[in-house]
Formats: structure tokens, C-alpha cells, sequence
């Protein structure tokens, strides 16, 4: 299939189209800038140079597609407030609007993925949450439930739009390196609260497994959860990326604190308890994890990480 991709130079986007192209699939990658064309032309992809905010620039060679992938988000920065939540939404919104009107236009969409996340279910405190819980999300899963109203209507409209709904995706790159592995190779790392609460997880590359099993056998006006076998307390998580690096201090920081120079919103979802199953996606699309745990997954994460270190750095954030 020919695959168009938003997002494609993202760390969930670029691991779909890689793991779309070695089972076959022609990718068709949104990118901002003439350099990142001239990459993902080396990868043998087709580049879109374009602003996913600007759907002129990008609808035409969406509609040509057989399938289509929502990856992108507006970048966080440092501070997640309540303004970047509405920008990010604005951004969302729009550009799946415009993707299902690509596909619509198109007439030939097999596929259309929306990529939610765990954060739509909000706080669940102990109990384990399957496809069917209640939503109650907080500010950023609000993001995603707006999202999974948009799937709706475009399935109703016709199209085989569903949702995939990641854990905190790891990987050597991106938002993880900056915000979780820079700080335990500084042996330290700091968890909001007390620790307590709920995570889960999935590497990037079993979460890009299963959007391309998604894609090939697509399940229409669903939401599939896609985390690991193992929901982790952050306490628990911290113990196991530390010991990763040989060892370091963890500590709850007191959430007040955090939400002035992160952002309440942020904070909100990061001291939420999401205690995910993953039995659904692995019944109907056969997914199995190949790290089923972060134990499992988070050591060759590090090794890649350290290897992509220049000779002479210090492992310090």
C-alpha cells in the first residue's frame, strides 16, 4: 500500500515508516524542510515538503494514498501550560480534518489511524483499564478524546478511521532521551508525588508493529490500547532506569512545585495512575511485544542511546 504519514520525521512517525517500508509499503512522508526531504528520499520514502497547519501544501499527495497515519502533535517545550494545550489542539484538529478530507477525496483509503493515548482514560487509580473504561481525561487527554470524536464522525462518514491509543512510548530519541534518559545517565531522576501511581509503557518499535498490523488489518471505529505486559509505579520505573545506568538517586518532586515551571496540565497527566491492559490488540491484530516489559526493553534502548553519544561526551543532561 502507499502509505501517507503526518508526523513522519517524529519519533512515532519515523518508526512507522520504517517499519511500514521493510514489510513492503510505499511511504509517503509529511516533512518540514528541504533537508529532512533529502534524507527520507535516501530512505527510499516519497517526501511531501510541507506544514501540517497548511493542508494546501500536502492534501493533493494525500488523496493519492491507500492509507493514511496521523502522527503528529505540536512539540512540547519546556512548559506544557494550558496555552500550548490549546495550540496543540487547534494543530490536531486541523490537520485530521484536512487528512479526512484527503482520504474522502481520494476514494481509495483502506486505513485511516489516528494516534491517541492512554492519557484519554485520565486517572484510574489501582484498577486496570481495558478498552472499555470510562474516559475522564485530564487537560492533555482531552486532546485525545477530541481526537477519537473526530475518528467517530469520519467513520460514520464512511471511512475506516480507528484510533491507536500508545502507552509513554520509549525509545533512544526524542522526548524520552531529553526528559528521562539524559537525566538517570546524570544519576538522577526525579518522578512527580509520591511515586505511586500507574505507567505504561511500550518501545517504539513494537508501538510501530502495531500500526502496521493495524493498517493491514484495519479495525474500523475502534480504539486499541498498545502498552506492554507490565504497568509499572513510576517509583518502580525510576528504580529500573537508574540501575540501567549503574546506579543513582530518585526522588518525588511536590506536584505545586512542578506545575510552575512545567505546567499543571502536564502534571495532571504525569501523577494520573494508568494501569492499561493490552489483551484486546493482541486478540484481534495477533500483536505480541517483542520487549513485553520495560525490564525486557530498556536496556538496549540505553546501549543505542550511549552509542549515539559523541566519543568525548559526558554522560550528563
Amino acid at each position: 500500500m502507499r502509505v501517507f504519514i503526518t508526523g513522519a520525521t517524529g519519533l512515532v512517525g519515523s518508526a512507522v515508516a520504517t517499519a511500514l517500508k521493510v514489510r513492503g509499503h510505499d511511504v509517503i512522508a509529511l516533512v518540514r524542510t528541504d533537508a529532512d526531504a533529502q534524507r527520507l528520499r535516501t530512505l527510499g520514502y516519497q517526501p511531501v515538503i510541507g506544514d501540517v497547519t497548511a493542508p494546501e501544501t500536502w492534501q493533493k499527495q494525500a488523496a493519492g494514498a491507500d492509507a493514511h497515519v496521523h502522527a503528529a502533535f505540536l512539540r512540547p517545550g519546556r512548559r506544557l501550560g494550558r496555552r500550548w494545550v490549546r495550540n496543540a489542539q487547534a494543530v490536531d484538529r486541523k490537520a485530521f480534518r484536512a487528512l479526512v478530507r484527503a482520504a474522502e477525496a481520494g476514494g481509495r483509503c483502506k486505513a485511516l489511524c489516528y494516534t491517541s493515548g492512554i492519557s484519554i482514560f485520565g486517572d484510574h487509580g489501582e484498577a486496570w483499564i481495558d478498552e472499555s473504561a470510562a474516559l475522564r481525561p485530564g487537560a492533555i487527554g482531552a486532546i485525545k478524546r477530541a481526537g477519537e470524536e473526530m475518528v467517530a464522525d469520519a467513520f460514520k462518514a464512511g471511512l475506516p478511521a480507528f484510533s491507536l491509543r500508545p502507552g509513554l512510548v520509549y525509545a533512544p530519541s526524542g522526548v524520552f532521551r531529553d526528559f528521562f534518559l539524559k537525566p538517570a545517565a546524570g544519576g538522577r531522576f526525579s518522578y512527580i508525588g509520591s511515586g505511586t501511581a500507574y505507567h505504561s509503557t511500550v518501545s517504539v518499535g513494537d508501538l510501530a508493529q502495531a500500526y502496521c498490523l493495524a493498517i493491514e488489518k484495519p479495525m474500523p471505529g475502534q480504539a486499541l490500547n498498545v502498552v506492554d505486559d507490565k504497568p509499572l509505579r513510576w517509583v518502580e520505573f525510576a528504580e529500573l532506569l537508574l540501575k540501567g545506568f549503574g546506579g543513582g538517586q530518585a526522588k518525588g518532586a511536590p506536584p505545586w512545585l512542578v506545575s510552575i515551571f512545567a505546567g499543571h496540565p502536564l502534571v495532571e497527566m504525569l501523577t494520573a495512575s494508568y494501569r492499561v491492559k493490552n489483551s484486546w490488540i493482541k486478540e484481534v491484530l495477533g500483536w505480541q511485544p517483542r520487549y513485553p516489559t520495560l525490564a525486557d526493553g530498556l536496556l538496549p534502548i540505553i546501549a543505542e542511546y550511549r552509542g549515539r553519544l559523541p566519543a568525548s561526551a559526558p554522560e550528563l543532561s
